[in-house]
């Protein structure tokens, strides 16, 4: 998704003035501005997702008029908002991630940039705005409401709650009440929702208890989830209600070979691009600590 889409995807705006334009970066077009005391511009990365689900997002910084050394990037996500700093100065045409996110079908989620950066205007340094690509990090979903999974017991099925899962959830505060689903692959995770009036769950893979899980939280957490490694193959998962606690269990949905955590490039805390604000301590010679140093 491009600064040069013009679908409604991308969108930007100034209170005053304009960003500044440059035939470089993605596509050879960016845009950029100076940093200023209060926000003045912004650009906005909308998207329209086909399926819910857990997605990483990178920002394109360009190789030129991008030197903010804290550009804040928001993201709106299905758990709330998150602020993502990148230094772009040093950075030349390449990607960057600002992390990874559950976000909502349709066009809720979103990246959003501004030049106020935290940075004083006199420092005369530029924020960057180019491309973002949201990227599908996701295996198979199993929703509540899908005709593969079955329930015995007594359950309720709603789709009022928007912060679900396709916007539809399960539950149930009968014990002895399962939830089950057939599928195929080596890993299972199951969504679900942690709350004050949760309880706990017993959990069985081809009928083999993996113990008893409590969904109970003094705030509400959406979309919550457990992971389970298997062999490749056929296998049964069922969440059976076990009460305790507030009494109720859920199901949001349940997905298939959800991508682990992916290795990557690591940045020790002395590194040049990871910037302190604030008063911290920089120690060396922690012979447990990664590098030997820790802030």
């Amino acid at each position: 998704m491009d600064d040069t889409d013009t679908n409604g995807a991308f969108a930007q705006n100034c209170n005053s003035g304009s960003w500044s334009q440059a035939n470089a970066g993605y596509n050879a077009r960016m845009l950029y501005t100076g940093v200023k005391d209060a926000e003045n511009c912004r650009a906005l990365w909308q998207p329209t997702l086909s399926q819910a689900g857990i997605y990483e997002i990178q920002v394109y910084i360009p190789s030129v008029n991008a030197t903010s050394w804290q550009a804040k990037y928001t993201v709106n996500h299905a758990n709330g908002k998150s602020t993502a700093l990148v230094d772009q100065y040093g950075l030349y045409d390449r990607w960057v991630s600002l992390g990874v996110y559950r976000l909502h079908r349709g066009n809720l989620g979103y990246a959003r940039i501004s030049d106020f950066t935290g940075e004083p205007s006199t420092t005369n340094r530029l924020v960057g705005a180019d491309a973002v690509r949201f990227i599908n990090e996701d295996g198979v979903y199993y929703d509540d409401a899908s005709p593969s999974v079955s329930y015995t017991g007594s359950w309720t099925h709603s789709s009022l709650w928007d912060k679900t899962y396709a916007n539809t959830v399960s539950w149930s505060n009968a014990v002895g009440s399962r939830a089950l689903l057939n599928f195929s692959g080596s890993r299972i995770t199951r969504l679900y929702t942690m709350a004050s009036n949760r309880g706990s769950e017993t959990i069985r893979i081809d009928g083999a208890s993996r113990g008893t899980t409590s969904s109970y939280a003094w705030e509400t957490r959406w979309q919550a989830a457990k992971t389970w490694s298997l062999s490749p193959g056929s296998h049964t998962i069922q969440v059976e209600v076990a009460g305790g606690g507030g009494g109720y269990s859920d199901l949001d949905a349940f997905v298939v070979d959800l991508p682990a955590a992916r290795s990557g490039t690591s940045y020790d805390d002395p590194h040049y691009q990871l910037n302190s604000i604030g008063g911290w301590t920089h120690g060396t010679g922690w012979s447990s600590a990664y590098g030997g140093t820790v802030s």
